[in-house]
């Protein structure tokens, strides 16, 4: 058996099975917001070291990720909007992890015993997020080095430099996403459990990496911690969110167990506790960590009849409770997060789990339960099964219609989902398709964005009325709710809206009334104030309004061919 899964064998089973498993997403597209991060923001569609470190959409935020930044701009600069080749090195750096991660648990496990527990890795439907989904790559990217640091550090003696390149890897870790410094702590209680030492070492190490990280994301990029405001879990007071605790947990241990329902985006809240979403997960958690506990008191006891350190389970065991808890700890909203739960955040925390089940699958096997043969075929059906989950699901991740139109049919009352499907079927021209998924959206839990976007598809259908109405719902939005900043469509589309309605008189006082009162140096709402002042009749209002344009934007051509439409007395209209 031992030959069968040799450490080179056991790579090229995990390649094999690792492409075929996965082999639908080659021909998936772009998706979600694979889009707003990759094919719509031109940041990363030149290689500029300043702008890829600086304030962009990676570095803003909570969120400070400037390799995945630098890895998206190499890959656009060599394959453009070629989605083929980002799912092939998302996979290739899937099988990647899965491979180190199999060399870790053979430093804990016996060698077939950890190709098992790989191969779980490599094929469960929950990890599936992290590798068709291409702007879930920070999973790989982040794992990658955090794992060979800890490879590392296992090493009960340490040159001065692996440990420069353990803090180098870590570093890299953390810059590619927060979770990174989740391996420094591994790393920490590594050595303690297995008395290697050297914490205070590693503790000055830690330091280090702290301090260049700060250095890079304060000083130099300018990213200071900013909570995220606009989706409805974010904006619970902290109480709020621990109530969500049990539910959270049991999510991801139900879908580790049973991954039969998966779904992108999910913003569910608590909003009264019920025996279903309070009590009982509450209940199934309290019993998960009475088991931990009475384990880690049998593997103690059992531990002690041993003479030999290496037959010891009991620092395994903790080892790997402790990864599992320190990777959930970061996922259970007590820091608040963009969404409720997510597939790809459980990346780090299944191998705590899996490790547990090595450690309980290496006792059995030492028990008169055990039937070599039984189990043998019990953990093909196993993978097998979750092989063909996985399979099923990279069909959902084809393009956004099938997949918000899939997960949709699977929780009808995801307020984003229903958000965004809209805009998909406004792009594809069914606009009362768009026109009922974003009222269904705003009804649930109204955004600017959402009551905005619902605005433009009745201001499509010419109901200019329920346009306004829903546009300055999203202005009062933007007044009454904590963000950080207000955004100017939503005005200049009330201003749009009142126009093409035949309204200059209103657009003319909601402008300089409210408009420039919030924007007082937009130069697009002096555009529209001159088209309004010119159809109330005011020339001289309006060539007024086009040279304050023209002032604050003075190289827009289009301001420059209306201000000279004007000087020479010649009316405008505004039309789209």
């Amino acid at each position: 058996m031992n030959n069968i899964i040799s450490h080179k064998n056991a790579y090229w089973i995990f390649f094999f099975v690792g492409f075929a498993v996965y082999f639908p997403i080659f021909f998936n597209g772009f998706v979600w917001d694979d889009i707003v991060f990759v094919i719509n923001n031109p940041q990363v569609h030149q290689f500029n070291l300043s702008v890829l470190l600086g304030n962009n959409l990676f570095n803003d935020g909570p969120f400070y990720r400037p390799i995945p930044a630098m890895y998206f701009a190499s890959l656009y600069s060599l394959f453009s909007n070629n989605a083929f080749f980002y799912h092939l090195l998302q996979l290739t750096l899937h099988v990647i992890c899965t491979s180190l991660l199999f060399i870790f648990f053979t430093r804990c496990f016996k060698q077939e015993i950890s190709f098992f527990l790989a191969l779980v890795f490599l094929v469960h439907p929950i990890n599936l997020e992290s590798v068709a989904f291409i702007g879930a790559t920070q999973s790989e990217l982040y794992f990658i080095p955090g794992i060979v640091a800890l490879l590392l550090a296992t090493e009960k003696k340490l040159t001065q430099n692996r440990l420069f390149i353990i803090g180098l890897l870590l570093l890299i870790s953390i810059l590619t996403k927060e979770p990174g410094f989740l391996f420094f702590l591994l790393i920490l209680m590594y050595r303690y459990l297995f008395k290697l030492n050297s914490l205070t070492t590693f503790a000055k190490l830690g330091i280090g990496i702290v301090s260049v990280y700060l250095m890079l994301r304060v000083l130099i990029a300018g990213v200071t911690y900013e909570k995220i405001s606009f989706l409805q879990i974010s904006t619970l007071p902290l109480w709020e969110r621990i109530l969500h605790i049990p539910a959270i947990f049991l999510y991801y241990l139900k879908t580790f167990v049973f991954p039969l329902k998966l779904i992108i985006w999910q913003q569910w809240i608590i909003k009264t506790i019920t025996i279903e979403n309070f009590i009982i997960p509450l209940f199934i958690c309290a019993l998960f960590f009475i088991g931990i506990l009475i384990a880690a008191f049998y593997l103690n006891r059992s531990d002690q009849k041993q003479h030999k350190v290496e037959l010891k389970n009991l620092p395994t065991y903790l080892f790997f409770v402790i990864w599992f808890l320190v990777g959930m700890s970061i996922l259970l909203q007590l820091i608040p997060l963009d969404m409720t739960v997510a597939d790809r955040w459980f990346y780090f925390p299944i191998v705590g789990l899996l490790g547990m089940l090595g450690v309980a699958i290496q006792i059995l096997e030492k028990s008169s339960l055990y039937k070599k043969k039984f189990f043998v075929y019990l953990a093909i059906m196993v993978l097998i099964f979750l092989s063909f989950r996985t399979i099923i699901r990279t069909f959902d991740w084809k393009d956004n219609m099938t997949l918000y139109g899939h997960d949709l049919r699977e929780e009808n009352d995801n307020y984003l989902l229903l958000d965004i499907y809209g805009r998909e079927m406004y792009a594809a021209g069914y606009i009362d398709d768009a026109i009922n998924y974003g009222e269904r959206s705003v009804s649930i839990y109204p955004t600017r964005a959402s009551l905005n976007e619902l605005g433009t598809y009745y201001q499509k259908e010419k109901r200019y009325t329920q346009a306004i109405d829903v546009y300055t719902k999203s202005i009062n939005i933007s007044q009454t709710k904590p963000y950080t900043n207000k955004l100017i469509t939503p005005y200049l589309n009330v201003a749009s809206a009142l126009l093409l309605d035949k309204r200059p008189i209103e657009a003319k006082s909601f402008i300089k009334t409210k408009a420039l009162n919030d924007f007082p140096d937009n130069p697009d709402l002096y555009v529209l104030l001159s088209f309004a002042e010119s159809e109330a009749g005011n020339q001289q209002g309006a060539l007024e309004a086009i040279s304050q344009a023209q002032n604050l934007s003075p190289n827009d051509e289009k301001i420059a061919q209306l201000y000279l439409r004007l000087k020479n007395n010649i009316p405008i209209k505004w039309n789209l």
